[in-house]
Formats: structure tokens, C-alpha cells, sequence
């Protein structure tokens, strides 16, 4: 009855110096009493740490769950940014490439025979030919040139005899006609205006030979460059050089958004392309010319 009573009192010293926050620490006659109340103090005082320990994991915990979804939602922003990435390349090197072609001009004057190599681009096809753009310096030789003929080949590496039916010095482009054979050649869209500056552009030709390439860079500024030229040509940072002259240059919708036609010669090398805008204007003059709509595939 005693050792109750003890433990009654016990818990009630307890209570007041827990709940009056008083920091009492009681002593017992009765060793058990004695030894049950340093159990209890000692099992109280672990219950804290331990509590406190647990918020301080959950705290820490909640911030780990923080930084994982946020690590995952950077992962899975990259996986899609590479999805992407690989469709659009795979893309142009399975399917855009196929508007790509070499132009040949073959030609002789007084120093001898000659070869100019350029790319261009279908625009047009109807059920007997396709209608290439391309540029003017590509099939028109300075001076006197005789024994004039012209060959396209395809990225198939198939040839076709080639005829230019018009050209312009005044925007130094040409239409060039080939009659189509069993290789299904790939006619782009034009874009509906101008491409603004720093933005993606992907040229594609035959620079020095090198069949089929494909460079990509960032649109830079609009300037006049030629006083054959009268408008303003982009200027651009995708790689191009000589036999690059009449490729295509098109924006990350794979439309046309130029004709790729110098090269800057000094300062910081820049490809320079006459602006969609200004293809089309050629191409309705030339569609009253030849009586053909070149602009039916790309309204």
C-alpha cells in the first residue's frame, strides 16, 4: 500500500513540474520508487530527442522529396527535349535531305573547259517534271561561255539532264527543269514572311563536294550586300561555302525561309540568303514568263 501511494505521489510531482514547467527533481526513500522515477526521466528524456529527432528527418526528409521531384521534372524535360532533338534531326537526314540537289554547269570559253558546281531546291512538281530554284551565278557564267548544258543530281545519287528556263540578275536566282524518274524528290513549303533574327535555321547543299550537308545556326541581321541585289538578304551562322550557292535554307517547321547565295569574305564569317519574301516575288514573274504557277505548292 505504501509502494501505491509512493507512485501516486510520484506521478502527481510529475505532473506539477511538467505542466507548471518547474524543474524539480524529487527524491524517493523507497529504492524501487527511486529507480522507477530515473526510468521514467530517463525514457521521457529519450521520448524528446528522439521526437525531435523525427521532425528534424521529416524537415529534411520533405526537402529531399523537394529536390527529387524537382530533379525528376529536369530529367523528364530532357528526355523530351532529346526526343525532340533526335526526331528533328533524324527527320532532316531521312526525309528533308530529299530536297536537296547538285547543279552542274558545263561550259567552255577561251581558257578551256569548266565544271560550276551549286545546289538548288524543288518548288514545284506537276506529273512530267519538277521546277528547281536555284541561283542565277550557279548556271550563268561570267563572259563568254559556249557549249552550255546542266545536269541535276538528286540525293540518290541520280542524274538528270537539266534546262534552265529563266533566270534574273536582279535577284540572281534561275528556275531550273528536270524531268522526273522514279526518285520521289521532296517539294517544301515556303514560309508565309520573313524569318526574324535570332532564330534557328538549317542549311542545306553541296559545299566544296560535300554531297548532301546539312549545318544548322541562328539568324543574325537583314543587309544589303550587293549592288546587283537591291533588298536586304539574312544573314545567318549556318556553315555554307562555295557550292552552297542556290541551297535551301529553312526554318525549324522545315519551310523555305531563304536561298543561301554568298558567303561573307572578311570579318566574321556569315551565309547570306535572298528572303522568302523575295523568292516569291521572283517566282510570280517568273510564272508569267514561263506560264507556269510556281507558287502552287506553297501558297
Amino acid at each position: 500500500m505504501k509502494k501505491i501511494i509512493s507512485i501516486f505521489v510520484m506521478i502527481f510531482v510529475i505532473f506539477l513540474t511538467t505542466s507548471c514547467g518547474l524543474s524539480l527533481a524529487p527524491t524517493y526513500d523507497d529504492p524501487d520508487t527511486q529507480a522507477l522515477y530515473e526510468e521514467y526521466i530517463r525514457l521521457n528524456s529519450e521520448k524528446q530527442k528522439l521526437t525531435s529527432e523525427l521532425a528534424q528527418l521529416q524537415k529534411e526528409y520533405q526537402g529531399y522529396i523537394t529536390e527529387i521531384d524537382d530533379l525528376q521534372n529536369r530529367i523528364d524535360n530532357l528526355d523530351s527535349l532529346i526526343v525532340s532533338q533526335f526526331n528533328f534531326y533524324n527527320k532532316l537526314e531521312t526525309e528533308i535531305i530529299k530536297s536537296n540537289l547538285q547543279i552542274l554547269h558545263y561550259y567552255s570559253n577561251s581558257s578551256g573547259d569548266h565544271t560550276e558546281l551549286g545546289s538548288g531546291f524543288p518548288i514545284k512538281e506537276d506529273e512530267k517534271y519538277y521546277y528547281l530554284l536555284t541561283n542565277r551565278h550557279v548556271v550563268v557564267a561570267d563572259g563568254v561561255a559556249l557549249n552550255n548544258t546542266y545536269e541535276a543530281i538528286d540525293h540518290y545519287g541520280t542524274t538528270y539532264e537539266a534546262n534552265v528556263l529563266v533566270s534574273s540578275s536582279d535577284y540572281d536566282m534561275a528556275v531550273v527543269r528536270i524531268t522526273k524518274k522514279e526518285n520521289k524528290l521532296l517539294v517544301l513549303s515556303f514560309a508565309k514572311e520573313n524569318i526574324e533574327t535570332n532564330k534557328i535555321v538549317v542549311a542545306i547543299g553541296n559545299p566544296y563536294h560535300k554531297d548532301n550537308s546539312i549545318t544548322i545556326g541562328k539568324t543574325i541581321k537583314y543587309k544589303t550586300v550587293s549592288s546587283d541585289i537591291s533588298y536586304s538578304c539574312l544573314y545567318h551562322t549556318a556553315y555554307i561555302d562555295h557550292g552552297s550557292s542556290g541551297g535551301l535554307l529553312i526554318n525549324d517547321n522545315f519551310e523555305i525561309v531563304g536561298i543561301n547565295t554568298f558567303v561573307t569574305t572578311t570579318g566574321t564569317r556569315y551565309g547570306i540568303a535572298s528572303p522568302v519574301m523575295q523568292i516569291k516575288k521572283f517566282l510570280r514573274l517568273c510564272s508569267e514568263k514561263i506560264n507556269v504557277n510556281l507558287l502552287e505548292e506553297a501558297k
